[in-house]
């Protein structure tokens, strides 16, 4: 996902377009008013108030967040959030679980919004120099697009290291990200980063027990291997952790409730499955 956005309304150039792969902006649905485009690569839909919203991602609360819509979960995730961001504008984005990037423009109100799932599974990172906004899910993207400078930012080389690659900065100067559970508001009153979620959001008041805790974390852990079953056949690989088996159980449960087979699979050294067979099958 990745787009251009003059904010002084300046048309953007046969090179924007170019690097955006867009051929023809005049039959364009991702190319807004002129100065404001998504790439042609992206997945567009068309919402309330000439609105469009761009989409990567999966949503894994899709049953729930489809009866708020008022539609059929077979609704594809692009489509249900359109209609969802019809009825009740940004907040939208705040309702979605799962791994996801999104963007919102706004023609009439000449607003953009940038979000990114609640862990930051996703990736999503922007550039701004005056009016000019640039927006893509990768650094290099950015990079490649017309006017973008490239040059290192030293203060931030390490903590832009894999693991640490959650914070605002990244290690080209002006390249930020849009950090996980927050939103980003782009409009000709300036720029706005908000989080709107926390896993510090938990009341520290409420009081549970050992077995409470059991339990909710049973029921969500089920609940977070059975919503990334995606359709089609579906396979786990064990590796004779307690993570692998746990999920292979749970998503086995998960598909024999509807009829449905999990394979699984697993390697070992030729010697090691000959020593097992004569220690198990013998």
């Amino acid at each position: 996902m990745m787009g251009i956005w003059n904010l002084d309304g300046r048309l953007l150039s046969a090179a924007d377009y170019a690097q955006l792969g867009v051929s023809n902006p005049k039959q364009s649905l991702a190319a807004g008013k002129t100065s404001f485009a998504f790439g042609a690569n992206v997945d567009v839909a068309k919402c309330a108030a000439d609105g469009l919203v761009a989409f990567k991602g999966w949503i894994t609360n899709a049953e729930d967040y489809a009866a708020k819509a008022g539609v059929q979960p077979t609704c594809g995730m692009l489509d249900l959030l359109a209609r969802r961001v019809s009825q009740v504008g940004a907040k939208a984005l705040t309702e979605m679980e799962g791994d996801w990037s999104a963007a919102l423009w706004s023609p009439q109100d000449r607003r953009l919004v940038l979000a990114r799932d609640h862990m930051g599974v996703s990736r999503l990172f922007y550039w701004q120099d005056g009016p000019r906004l640039v927006f893509a899910q990768s650094v290099s993207e950015i990079l490649n697009m017309p006017g973008v400078w490239k040059v290192l930012n030293p203060a931030a080389v390490l903590d832009d290291a894999p693991g640490q690659r959650h914070g605002l900065e990244t290690r080209y100067a002006g390249i930020k990200r849009v950090p996980p559970g927050h939103m980003l508001v782009v409009s000709a009153q300036g720029t706005r980063l908000s989080q709107y979620w926390s896993p510090l959001d938990v009341s520290s008041k409420i009081k549970v027990t050992d077995r409470d805790c059991l339990e909710q974390f049973d029921a969500v852990y089920g609940q977070a291997v059975k919503s990334r079953l995606h359709p089609g056949p579906v396979a786990t690989q064990l590796s004779a952790g307690l993570d692998s088996s746990t999920i292979t159980e749970l998503a086995a449960r998960s598909l024999s409730a509807k009829g449905e087979v999990l394979h699984s699979y697993t390697a070992a050294l030729q010697a090691e499955i000959a020593a097992m067979a004569a220690k198990y099958l013998t």
